[in-house]
């Protein structure tokens, strides 16, 4: 994998994970990152929903 910026970059990005800070080599796994986080919190919004009123996975997988 190809770093897109310098050394200096890849630094900065070890010290940003050194204090909990998510950081990235490329944009590319950034964006998959938020894509990732998106599809778990609309599955997350889909349980609780379910389980909160009873309904089927079927129910909910097309009413949104």
């Amino acid at each position: 994998m190809e770093l897109q910026g310098s050394y200096e970059c890849n630094d900065a990005i070890i010290g940003l994970r050194a204090h909990g800070i998510p950081a990235y080599l490329t944009a590319e796994q950034a964006v998959n990152s938020i894509v990732a986080l998106r599809k778990y919190a609309v599955n997350l919004r889909k349980e609780v929903r379910r389980q909160l009123t009873g309904q089927s996975d079927f129910f909910w997988t097309y009413s949104w």
